[in-house]
């Protein structure tokens, strides 16, 4: 069984969509992209606080549904969304 190398593959997917934070938008932007993005936002307790989420092309990236202040996206990996596939329309 070949399990593979994770810096390697880490590398392989950064390298699809750059560096990630070449990538980063923000709050009230469009996602340029479908995918898993990393969201940082600093306001909450003492560290930042980073979370994943999954958001879909076109979407209006939100402000955060704690404190109304605006977030940075990062984008992680694109993952196509099953509406953009053409074998399903």
């Amino acid at each position: 069984m070949n399990v593979g190398n994770h810096s390697e593959d880490t590398r392989n997917e950064r390298s699809q969509v750059g560096s990630y934070q070449e990538n980063g938008q923000v709050t009230g932007e469009t996602a340029r992209y479908s995918g898993l993005y990393l969201i940082e936002h600093s306001d909450h307790a003492a560290s930042r606080a980073q979370k994943e989420i999954l958001i879909v092309k076109g979407a209006v990236l939100p402000r955060c549904p704690a404190c109304n202040e605006p977030l940075r996206f990062f984008l992680l990996r694109r993952v196509d969304h099953i509406a953009e596939d053409p074998d399903f329309h």
